[in-house]
C-alpha cells in the first residue's frame, strides 16, 4: 500500500472567453425566439417549431450552459 499524500492535485476551468460568447449568442436566439412566437404570437422562422419544444429547447440549453459554468 501506498501511504504517501497526494503530492499534486490540479483544477481546469472552461474560460476561454469567444466560446462562452457562442453560448450565451446560442440561449440568447433562444429566448429571443420565445419572446417573439410565445408571447407575441408571431411565426418564428420558415418552418417553426411548436411553442413546447421551443421552451423546452429554451430550458435545455441553458441547463446545459449552466452545467458548463459549475462544473466544467
Amino acid at each position: 500500500m501506498n501511504s504517501n499524500p497526494i503530492s499534486f492535485s490540479e483544477k481546469q476551468r472552461f474560460n476561454q472567453v469567444w466560446i462562452w460568447l457562442i453560448l450565451m449568442g446560442i440561449n440568447g436566439q433562444f429566448i429571443f425566439a420565445i419572446i417573439y412566437q410565445v408571447i407575441y404570437g408571431n411565426v418564428y422562422g420558415n418552418n417553426p417549431m411548436n411553442n413546447n419544444a421551443l421552451i423546452v429547447s429554451t430550458f435545455v440549453s441553458i441547463i446545459f450552459n449552466h452545467y458548463f459554468f459549475l462544473f466544467a
